[in-house]
């Protein structure tokens, strides 16, 4: 993965730490009023809020969630590194299968071509 974030990925941690943020109640009254009024119609918002304030222990929950991106940017770095394997595998193919047929061509070309 590389050193540079993309801007979404600024955008989503903004959301997590404002999400955490609303269920501590460490975030400001208006502020919470601001984010309620604009999550109002978002299910997936809704849907967090409500499974974190059923948790006791939300500082384990943040601490599994680190591991699990953690774990999510190793396997998807690991990924990449085989795909770039297989395209190698499917450009060898290729050209022994353009080989062996032009060796076909030519031993077609010179046992029925014009006899003398």
């Amino acid at each position: 993965m590389s050193k540079h974030k993309i801007p979404y990925q600024k955008e989503r941690l903004n959301e997590e730490e404002q999400l955490w943020n609303y269920v501590s109640g460490s975030m400001p009254p208006d502020k919470a009023h601001d984010t309620e009024s604009d999550k109002l119609d978002d299910p997936f918002w809704n849907d967090a809020v409500e499974g974190l304030e059923q948790l006791e222990d939300k500082q384990k929950i943040k601490n599994i969630t680190v591991q699990l991106q953690q774990q999510i940017r190793k396997q998807t770095a690991s990924k990449g590194k085989k795909k770039k394997g297989i395209q190698g595998h499917w450009q060898g193919m290729v050209i022994t299968v353009l080989l062996l047929l032009l060796i076909v061509i030519c031993y077609l070309f010179f046992h029925f071509g014009v006899k003398r």
